[in-house]
Parts: C-alpha cells; structure tokens; sequence
C-alpha cells in the first residue's frame, strides 16, 4: 500500500463528507477510494470513518488522526519547498 496516497485519499474524504466526492476531486475511482480507505484502516487496525448511506462521518481517533497528518504532510511540503529553493538547479 502507497500510504502517502492512502493518507491523501483518507484527508479528501474527511473534507469532502463523500467518497464519490473525494473520488471526483482525486480523479481516481470510487472504488479505489474505498480501498485505499479501507487499507489504511486495516494496516492501522481502527476504524477512521463511520459509514452509512447517506453519510460518512469522521470518529474520535480519525479526527485526531487527520489533523496529525495534515501537519505531517504540511511539514513534508514545506521540507520539499525548502529543499527546492535551496539549490536552483533544474533538471
């Protein structure tokens, strides 16, 4: 499993309230949303999300979980931005 994916996958369905939705906005498959979704629950061994049919609502742990890795990715971007701006060459 890509984890960096998973977790982008996971953090568009928290903002978005939808798996179609976030789908859309990653320009993947419905499917491969749930997927991904569903594996980082199982290699985590909790439950993110509360499904039902008309609603997918984020627990406890998953909204401590997405606010700890949104600062982790905003830190990765940042580290990558400075890397980038640190040497000017180009490739």
């Amino acid at each position: 499993m890509d984890k960096f994916r998973a977790m982008q996958t996971f953090i568009a369905v928290a903002e978005s309230g939808n798996f179609a939705e976030a789908a859309r906005n990653l320009n993947i498959s419905a499917p491969s949303v749930t997927r991904l979704v569903n594996e980082l629950e199982a290699e985590l061994g909790v439950l993110l999300l509360n499904r039902t049919t008309r609603h997918v609502v984020l627990t406890d742990i998953g909204k401590n979980y997405l606010r700890d890795i949104q600062d982790l990715l905003s830190d990765m971007q940042y580290a990558e931005e400075s890397a980038r701006g640190a040497n000017n060459i180009t490739y």
